[in-house]
């Protein structure tokens, strides 16, 4: 930006960044977590009372490129907002917050597991490097790179508690995973019948659970109100 409006211009030249931002040795998602750390702890926590609890949020949304045609491990990706398939990537990003602010730690872009639906392949580079993991990280499930960005967050001491995501990434390998990592779990479970949880020493589907509380619940309001009619004819 500082290039771009010509004010505090640095004492290199834009091909400078670029060369920079291309760097296979620079592991981008620990540099932004480490510096998201050091910003939480040095100027958020300090202000927050200590009885609020912070949290780490998972979300991913539509990153498009649907104008390009050489960008590497581009791939047909569905928008669940616009309910079709687009040129571009999936950007999961990990999030925290402290119910007041909120601040993004780190993030990757998801091409696609599937090779038919890349358009383009990585190009080849060392092995050895950061940008090669990342490569590899890109072409996983959403699921099994959240965890990465996880431990790179937990590695680099970002206080939180909980980890915050919505009912795509609420399967029972996802919460285990989570859990094992060191973080306790606050999000909407999925509503299908084929995954078990353990309740009052069973296990039960999600819809067994609900139907088992509702009707307790009613019975509960139904008592009150009886208690309560009394008083409301009374009146």
């Amino acid at each position: 930006m500082s290039l771009i409006t010509g004010r505090n211009t640095p004492g290199f030249a834009k091909d400078t960044v670029y060369r920079f931002m291309k760097m296979l040795q620079i592991n981008w998602i620990r540099f932004t977590t480490l510096l998201a750390s050091r910003i939480i702890r040095d100027a958020i926590v300090p202000l927050d009372s200590e009885d609020r609890a912070n949290v780490l949020i998972i979300d991913d949304s539509m990153f498009e490129r649907n104008r390009s045609k050489k960008v590497e491990l581009l791939a047909k990706a569905y928008d669940h907002a616009n309910h079709r398939y687009r040129f571009g990537f999936r950007m999961l990003t990990l999030g925290w917050s402290d119910g007041s602010s909120f601040l993004p730690v780190n993030s990757i872009l998801l091409s696609s597991e599937n090779k038919k639906n890349r358009v383009n392949e990585a190009v080849k580079v060392d092995k050895r490097t950061a940008g090669y993991k990342r490569r590899l990280l890109s072409i996983q499930k959403g699921t099994q790179a959240m965890p990465e960005l996880l431990k790179t967050a937990k590695k680099a001491a970002v206080p939180a508690k909980y980890v915050l995501f919505d009912s795509w990434f609420s399967s029972p390998s996802t919460l285990h995973a989570v859990k094992t990592i060191g973080y306790d779990v606050i999000g909407m479970v999925k509503k299908t019948p084929k995954m078990f949880f353990r309740y009052k020493e069973e296990d039960m589907s999600l819809i067994t659970i609900y139907n088992r509380n509702s009707v307790l619940n009613k019975s509960i309001l139904l008592c009150l109100l009886s208690k309560l009619s009394p008083i409301i004819v009374h009146a």
